[in-house]
């Protein structure tokens, strides 16, 4: 039995003063009514978490997004299993403990939410202990996997066989690599580190030429930064800035971050975190000759993440002329050596 439906019960019966019969009639009413008012209530909040759920499905999968879609989960599931206790009865559940819900699951999240440590990390141990880990195992349970074996050899094998459109289709390694920007433009890569407890973030900024050479490269960190949406959203502020302290005219630049990129080619209001950035972007848009930005893969963007992350080790602000940290040069020469062997 609910504690809420305890607790009409005991109300009920301390208030009513009718003879035995008369009050045993009296509270079937009363607890029919209540059932009919709490199912109504628990389908209004359980519309709420769908419409959510859907909200959240839509935006850029970062940290802060993935927790709060993991928690609309969880609420969701939990009005799931009560609905269905309350569908089969005390019989289906004979100990408390063997409900899908009991207070040992509940702790067990508790204490993995309340540990000070990298959501992604909080996400990896719930899933595993879920075990929602995509798994050759799981993933034959689900369907999603029909053979059992090594699932890389088999999705080579048969992406051979797949037309070059086909998202599966084997890509070759020149599409997986750094493009470099026409003769007459520089191309701009972006990207943000942040770190949730002290709210602060690191913004890298990377320039190069056609030839692939580092023109530029600078790092700048930020206070008070409320989300990981907001840290990309002053990181591409920071392009624009820099791009036009360095009197560049021409510009290719390209994120990860494909929310802030759509909000800077939308000419909607933008009504998040990141306004004020955005707005600001695109008022400095005017001072360039031709501009444009490019959504691209992570993999593309990997010189920027890591420029964010190794500014974290470094006393900021910090510029770079003509030249970058030890760690991003030698991957720009491997790009060097690649756009020259493909030439």
């Amino acid at each position: 039995m609910e504690p809420e439906c305890e607790e009409q019960i005991r109300n009920f019966w301390q208030s009513n003063t009718d003879p035995l019969p008369a009050k045993l009639s009296s509270l079937g009413i009363v607890l029919s009514d209540w059932s009919i008012q709490n199912k109504l209530a628990r389908r209004r909040y359980a519309k709420e978490l769908t419409a959510k759920l859907a909200s959240l499905s839509v935006l850029d999968p970062d940290d802060e997004t993935l927790v709060e879609l993991l928690e609309v989960k969880l609420a969701l599931n939990l009005e799931v299993d009560k609905n269905e206790k309350s569908l089969c009865g005390s019989d289906a559940y004979p100990n408390e403990n063997t409900t899908p819900c009991h207070a040992d699951s509940i702790s067990v999240y508790t204490t993995i939410w309340s540990t000070n440590l990298p959501q992604k990390v909080k996400i990896n141990a719930w899933r595993f202990i879920k075990n929602y880990l995509p798994t050759t195992s799981n993933l034959a349970l689900r369907r999603l996997h029909p053979r059992l074996g090594c699932c890389f050899r088999d999705m080579a094998q048969e992406s051979e066989s797949l037309p070059s459109s086909h998202p599966f289709a084997t890509r070759s390694v020149s599409e997986a690599r750094w493009s470099p920007p026409p003769a007459d433009h520089v191309k701009v890569n972006f990207d943000a580190s942040y770190l949730t407890i002290s709210r602060e973030s690191v913004s890298g900024v990377l320039i190069r030429d056609v030839n692939g050479l580092v023109l530029a490269a600078c790092v700048h960190s930020h206070l008070n930064v409320p989300n990981s949406e907001v840290a990309k959203a002053l990181a591409c502020d920071q392009v624009v800035s820099f791009a036009r302290s360095l009197s560049f005219r021409r510009e290719i630049v390209e994120g990860d971050s494909s929310s802030i990129i759509k909000k800077v080619q939308s000419s909607s209001l933008d009504k998040s975190d990141s306004f004020a950035m955005i707005v600001n972007v695109k008022r400095r848009i005017s001072d360039f000759a031709n501009i444009t930005f490019h959504h691209v893969r992570r993999s593309l963007n990997e010189l920027a993440h890591v420029l964010a992350k190794l500014g974290r080790l470094l006393p900021l602000p910090k510029t770079w002329m003509g030249e970058a940290p030890i760690l991003i040069e030698e991957a720009v020469l491997r790009d060097r050596w690649w756009i020259a062997s493909s030439a």
